[in-house]
């Protein structure tokens, strides 16, 4: 069985209608904020074609937008009106025109509304219903010595703004490999070894998005050196706070010396499975190794792979914590 469902007509209220009518009268200067579909747009092409109604000269009507899409929806309702009025019986149109000028329409507007639609055609440039940013640099090509910007320049638009970006990526990596030992390099190094490509990408669309700011920011702390202390500050951190130093503050246990692995390492190798897989982390906390093998081996030996602490079961057979009174307090201290 086919249903004809029709969706509702909603009634708009009088008050409504009568305040949309006064903005749309091009004789006011006027003012309208309102919610998103409530209406603005149909105003605003009211507006433009009342402005036409009364004679106005289409190339000096200036509608801008903050999109593309708004622009389009604008001069779509003005061309559509216009159009329509061409095929309009005489009655219809008349009563269409009655509700843009409050009054009943004479012959020469009847005759004026038909030829609309081809004098908007065939205006010069046509209506200008475009967005802000294409007002602006339609205005620099007008104007390029006043604005002091190149007579022909284009601007950029996505496509080719992330081709600059990766040309100068590729130039900085290449920068980096041609000298090794320089400050670039081992900044690049660092960076690649301790975030993925993707994290790294992303990061650097986040600091070209905020470009202007730091550069005003570094302006501001009279260069990258007085930048880099007042992030220092802001992160809490004091000037002796290198990663070096703060990877040797992890190995540098004030709780567990390297007689304590050792003595633990015993205790793993002569106990149940479970502990034996302990001891070589044990071992290489007794050894005096590379920082970062020390250092991942320190933390493998007190926390899980998501960072929080072993327990107590986990962390040494019973007996050993029976024969180390301290050793649970000192674990958890640690951790």
């Amino acid at each position: 069985m086919d249903l004809d469902i029709k969706k509702p007509v909603l009634a708009i209220d009088p008050g409504t209608k009568q305040r949309q009518k006064t903005a749309s009268d091009p004789a006011l200067s006027a003012w309208v904020g309102a919610n998103a579909g409530s209406g603005k747009t149909f105003v605003l092409a009211r507006r433009v074609i009342r402005l036409l109604l009364q004679g106005a000269d289409p190339s000096r009507i200036l509608c801008l937008t903050f999109t593309k899409a708004a622009a389009a929806e604008m001069s779509e309702r003005v061309f559509n009106a216009l159009s329509e009025w061409t095929t309009l019986d005489h009655a219809s149109l008349s009563a269409t025109l009655e509700g843009y000028l409050s009054r009943p329409p004479q012959a020469h507007d009847i005759v004026e509304a038909r030829r609309l639609f081809a004098r908007a055609l065939e205006t010069p440039g046509g209506l200008k219903i475009q967005t802000i940013h294409a007002f602006c640099e339609r205005l620099l090509h007008q104007f390029p010595v006043e604005a002091n910007v190149a007579g022909h320049f284009e601007v950029l638009d996505d496509n080719g703004k992330a081709e600059l970006i990766h040309e100068a990526r590729a130039e900085t990596l290449l920068a980096g490999e041609r000298d090794p030992e320089s400050e670039l390099a081992q900044v690049l190094t660092l960076a690649l070894s301790t975030s993925g490509d993707m994290a790294i990408s992303s990061a650097l669309d986040q600091i070209l998005l905020q470009r202007t700011n730091i550069s005003k920011w570094i302006e501001a702390k009279d260069g990258l050196p007085g930048a880099l202390q007042d992030l220092t500050r802001f992160l809490g951190l004091n000037a002796d706070e290198t990663a070096p130093a703060l990877k040797a503050q992890i190995t540098a246990s004030p709780y567990f010396t390297k007689d304590h692995f050792g003595f633990l390492a015993s205790e793993f190798e002569a106990s149940s499975t479970r502990y034996e897989k302990r001891a070589p982390l044990a071992r290489r906390l007794t050894a005096s190794g590379d920082e970062d093998d020390l250092r991942e081996a320190h933390l493998g030996f007190f926390l899980k792979k998501d960072g929080t602490g072993l327990s107590k079961a986990f962390f040494a057979p019973k007996g050993v914590f029976a024969s180390d009174p301290d050793l649970e307090s000192r674990m958890l201290r640690e951790q």
